[in-house]
C-alpha cells in the first residue's frame, strides 16, 4: 500500500514530519489533512478547514496555481516549492509533491505530502543552484574572471583565467595574489609589484581601479599579457566587503603583432641613425686620410712623422671599415649589383675560413643540384655569412661541424616566389634568450671580453633587408643556431656595365661641390696633388652659378650628394639643363642605393665612396674625364 492510498485516520496519529492531504482539484475547495504532523504546518486538528487556495503565500499563489492547474493524465506528478500561511499567520517553506488520481465518482483528486523545509537548509539548497549557475555563466565569459577575498586568496577563477595563467582550478584557487610577484612585469620589461595591481590596490581601498597592461610569466616558461581591472564586491544584503572582482581581457596575440611591428620600426629608426652617423663620420674620414695622405707627399717630412703619418691612415681606414658595417645595417651598404651565384660563393668563403679556424672545426657545404643566382653586391654578400661562420666559431670552443646549406626554394602557386636559401648551422652553445630578440641591434655581442664590436650580425641584417632578402635564427641552449638568409633569385643576367681602362691624366678644371667645408678643401687639394685645377661651391646652388659662369668651362664636376638646398640628384639634373655633356663623378658617404643608381643610369661618369685614397680618386677621376682632355694631356 503506498503513501497515497494511506486511510483516513487522526492527524496526529501518525509521527510523519509533514503531512499527507486530499483535496479536490478546485483550489478553492477545502482539503482534507489524512496523516502527519499538522502542527508544523500550523494547522489546527479540530479547526475550520479552509481552501487550499489561502494557505499559499499571495506572492507565490499565481505561480503555484498555473503550475499545478496544468497537471493531466500525462503529467500527473508534481513537486513544487513555496510559502505556506498557516492558521497561526507564521510563514513557512514547504516542499508540495502529489499527483492527479480519480475519485470514486469518476473526478480527479489531489493527493500529495507537503514537508515543512528549515530556512537553513532551504538557503543552502539554493546557494548551491545559485553557484551553479553562476559558474556556468562565469566559464562562458569570453574574458578572465577572477573572484579574490579580502586576504588576497584566489576563490573563483574561470576557463580563460585558468587558460591564460596555465594553472589548474585546483592549483589556481589555493593561490594568494602575492604568489604571482615575481612572474609578472610591465610592458618595458621591469617587474610589477603585487602593490600595483589593480586587485591590490582595490583591496586596499575598496574602489574601482583602472586597466592596467601586465605580463605574466606562465609555468612553462612562455608569456601571456592581458589588460587587467578590478572592482569591490560586496554583500548583498550588508554591503559588507567580500573582495575584489577581477577581469581582464587577453592580448597576448595582439602584443606579438605590435612587438614584431614595433621591432621592425626599431630596427629602421635604429638603420636611420646608424646610416646618418656613418654619413658624418666619413665626410670626418675624408678630411684626416685625405690631410694624411698629403703629408706624405711632401718630401721635406721627417721619417718620425712619415711613420706616423702612415699610422694615422691605418686607422683612418680601420674607421672607414666600421662606417661600411653600420651602413650595411642601414640597408645603405649595396655598392655593386651584380648575378651571384651563391654556392660558388661559399666555396671561396670556405677556402678562406680553412686558414683561420680551429682545426677542430669541420666546415661542410651542402648544396643542390642547381640553384639559380642571385642579384647583388658579391662582396657584401660573403661579409654576411662571414660573420656567421665567426660567431659559430666562437660558439663551439671545442670544436664541431658549421654547415653551409644552399636550396632553391620556390613558393607554390605564387609567381616569381623563386629564392635561395642558405642556412649556417652550428652545433654550438646556442644564444641566450636575453640577447636573442636584440641579436641584430648594432654593438650587441655574444662574444666575452673585447673579442667582438657588436656589429657583425648587425651589418648582416641590414646587407640581407638590402638586397630584398630576409634572416631568421633558430636557436637551443646547448644544441646549436642555424642562421637562414633568404634571397630573391634572378632570372635574367644584366647587361654588364660598360667600362674602360684607367689611364693617369693631369690637367683639367674640376669643379668641386660638398657642404662639408674639409671633406671640401682636402678634395681640392688632392685633385691639385694630381695636376688637376680645383674650384670649390659648398653647395648646390653655388655650384650651378659657378658652372653657369665658367671661363673656361669645367671639364668635370666632383658632386656630393647628400647637402642642403639643393641635394646632389638636382644639381645633377639642373647641370645637365645647362650643358646635357657634363661630366660628373659622384662623391658619397653613403652606398649605392637606388638615387646613386638613377644617376649612373642617367649617365654619371663615375662613384666615388668616402672615405676614398688618393689613388682611388686618381683612377676615378682618370676614367671620367674626356677623351679629349686624355689625349692632350698624354
Amino acid at each position: 500500500m503506498g503513501l497515497w492510498d494511506t486511510p483516513a485516520a487522526a492527524p496526529d496519529s501518525v509521527g510523519l514530519p509533514g503531512l499527507v492531504y486530499r483535496r479536490p482539484a478546485s483550489f478553492d475547495a477545502a482539503f482534507d489533512a489524512l496523516v502527519g504532523d499538522v502542527g508544523r504546518l500550523g494547522l489546527e486538528p479540530d479547526g475550520p478547514r479552509a481552501s487550499f487556495a489561502s494557505y499559499i503565500h499571495h506572492d507565490d499563489r499565481p505561480l503555484v496555481l498555473e503550475r499545478l492547474s496544468s497537471l493531466g493524465p500525462d503529467r500527473d506528478r508534481f513537486a513544487l516549492q513555496y510559502r505556506w500561511i498557516g492558521h497561526d499567520g507564521d510563514v513557512r517553506w514547504v516542499t508540495d509533491q502529489g499527483r492527479v488520481v480519480p475519485s470514486a465518482d469518476g473526478q480527479a483528486v489531489v493527493t500529495g505530502f507537503l514537508t515543512p523545509i528549515d530556512v537553513p537548509d532551504l538557503a543552502e539548497h539554493q546557494l548551491d543552484a545559485d553557484s551553479q549557475l553562476k559558474r556556468t555563466i562565469i566559464d562562458n565569459v569570453p574574458g578572465g574572471v577572477v573572484f579574490v577575498d579580502t586576504a588576497g586568496a584566489v576563490r573563483v577563477a574561470n576557463t580563460v583565467a585558468r587558460e591564460l595563467l596555465g594553472l589548474s582550478y585546483d592549483v589556481l584557487t589555493r593561490r594568494y595574489i602575492e604568489d604571482f610577484a615575481p612572474a609578472t612585469f610591465y610592458e618595458n620589461g621591469e617587474p610589477c609589484p603585487v602593490e600595483d595591481y589593480p586587485v591590490a590596490r582595490c583591496l586596499g581601498t575598496q574602489r574601482p581601479q583602472p586597466p592596467l597592461t601586465i605580463g605574466v610569466r606562465r609555468p612553462d616558461g612562455t608569456m601571456a599579457w592581458a589588460i587587467f581591472t578590478a572592482v569591490p564586491v560586496r554583500g548583498p544584503l550588508t554591503g559588507e566587503f567580500l573582495g575584489a572582482l577581477v577581469t581582464f581581457v587577453d592580448i597576448t596575440d595582439r602584443k606579438r603583432v605590435d612587438e614584431k611591428a614595433f621591432q621592425a620600426r626599431k630596427m629602421q629608426a635604429i638603420g636611420r641613425v646608424a646610416g646618418g652617423v656613418a654619413h658624418d663620420f666619413n665626410n670626418l674620414l675624408v678630411g684626416i686620410l685625405g690631410s694624411a695622405e698629403l703629408l706624405l707627399l711632401d718630401a721635406r717630412l721627417p721619417d718620425e712623422a712619415k711613420s706616423l703619418t702612415q699610422t694615422i691612415i691605418e686607422t683612418a681606414q680601420q674607421a672607414g671599415n666600421l662606417t661600411r658595417q653600420l651602413l650595411g645595417f642601414a640597408r645603405q651598404g649595396k655598392y655593386e649589383t651584380r648575378p651571384v651565384q651563391l654556392d660558388d660563393l661559399v666555396d671561396e668563403l670556405i677556402e678562406l675560413l680553412q686558414h683561420s679556424l680551429d682545426k677542430r672545426l669541420r666546415v661542410v657545404h651542402e648544396r643542390a643540384e642547381k640553384t639559380p643566382v642571385v642579384m647583388g653586391d658579391p662582396n657584401q654578400l660573403q661579409l654576411v655569412f662571414f660573420n656567421m661562420a665567426l660567431n659559430a666559431r666562437d660558439a663551439m670552443p671545442d670544436g664541431g661541424t658549421l654547415t653551409f646549406r644552399v636550396r632553391h626554394v620556390a613558393a607554390d602557386g605564387v609567381p616569381g616566389a623563386e629564392h635561395v636559401l642558405v642556412d649556417v648551422i652550428d652545433e654550438g652553445v646556442g644564444i641566450p634568450d636575453e640577447v636573442r630578440d636584440k641579436l641584430f641591434e648594432p654593438f650587441v655581442t655574444t662574444r666575452e671580453g673585447t673579442r667582438g664590436t657588436g656589429m657583425g650580425l648587425a651589418m648582416a641584417y641590414g646587407i640581407v633587408r638590402n638586397h630584398g632578402g630576409a634572416i631568421t635564427v633558430e636557436t637551443e641552449r646547448g644544441k646549436g643556431t642555424t642562421f637562414s638568409v633568404l634571397l630573391p633569385a634572378c632570372d635574367e643576367v644584366p647587361r654588364a656595365a660598360l667600362t674602360r681602362a684607367a689611364t693617369p691624366a693631369s690637367g683639367g678644371r674640376i669643379l668641386v661641390v660638398d657642404d662639408e667645408e674639409v671633406a671640401r678643401r682636402v678634395a681640392a687639394r688632392m685633385l691639385e696633388s694630381l695636376g688637376y685645377t680645383a674650384v670649390t661651391a659648398n653647395d648646390g646652388i653655388q655650384a650651378i652659378a659657378v658652372f653657369e659662369h665658367a671661363h673656361p668651362p669645367f671639364d668635370l664636376v666632383l658632386l656630393d650628394l647628400v647637402m642642403p638646398e639643393m641635394d646632389g640628384e638636382s644639381c645633377f639634373h639642373a647641370l645637365r639643363e645647362l650643358d646635357r655633356d657634363v661630366r660628373v663623378v659622384l662623391c658619397t658617404g653613403f652606398g649605392n642605393d637606388e638615387a646613386v643608381r638613377g644617376l649612373m643610369d642617367a649617365g654619371a661618369q663615375g662613384l666615388l665612396h668616402k672615405p676614398y685614397r688618393l689613388a682611388t680618386m686618381a683612377e676615378i677621376i682618370a676614367r671620367a674625364m674626356p677623351r679629349e682632355r686624355e689625349a692632350t694631356t698624354a
